[in-house]
């Protein structure tokens, strides 16, 4: 007879690969929502156990933290680099939507972006208070950009921005694409008063 039951291999579970599992986390979130995914989805794709998740982020919020960092360094990047490349107010303008409308389509699995969208519709509320922290710090940031550009109302204007940012995003993920998300980006840029 054989024996058809797989046996656990002895020793310790493999060592977790922190980074590797923080973009597993990302792609997650990032594809579903923080509320879709299950700490024993994480886990699965992760190839560790609940328990390991909890000792190594702590919480499911832990992972979606160090998740949005990773975004942030990385997918979401963009937004700084051009905003501090501009020279003029209408090229920051510009350029950040028209990055966006493309940076939210490049990838089929993976559309919108992780920070506007990642906790939309969310009945966790410190996930939630997170991203609205971490959209409050994008907003920030422009508005020492466009500060920077003389703005007359810089605060206004980032607003106005990421307003524009999160319906593109959404767009993004019910299936629109990069061509007609940049023609929508042109044209809310050319909306802009400046003086």
């Amino acid at each position: 007879m054989i024996d058809t039951k797989k046996k656990k291999p002895r020793g310790r579970p493999p060592k977790l690969d922190r980074d590797h599992a923080i973009r597993i986390a990302m792609h997650l979130f990032w594809q579903r929502g923080y509320d879709s995914v299950g700490i024993a989805e994480l886990s699965d794709a992760m190839g560790i156990k609940p328990p390991s998740l909890y000792a190594a982020f702590g919480s499911k919020l832990g992972l979606l933290q160090k998740a949005v960092e990773a975004y942030e360094t990385d997918d979401g990047r963009f937004v700084l680099e051009v905003a501090t490349a501009a020279n003029t107010l209408p090229q920051l303008v510009l350029d950040v939507l028209v990055e966006a409308a493309k940076a939210y389509t490049s990838d089929r699995h993976r559309r919108g972006c992780l920070v506007l969208d990642g906790g939309r519709n969310s009945n966790d509320q410190e996930a939630k208070s997170f991203l609205l922290l971490r959209r409050k710090a994008a907003c920030d940031m422009l508005t020492v950009e466009l500060a920077r550009l003389g703005a007359i109302d810089p605060k206004k204007l980032a607003d106005y921005i990421l307003i524009a940012m999160t319906g593109l995003s959404g767009s993004a993920r019910d299936g629109v694409g990069c061509e007609a998300l940049t023609n929508a980006a042109k044209d809310f840029a050319k909306a802009v008063e400046l003086d």
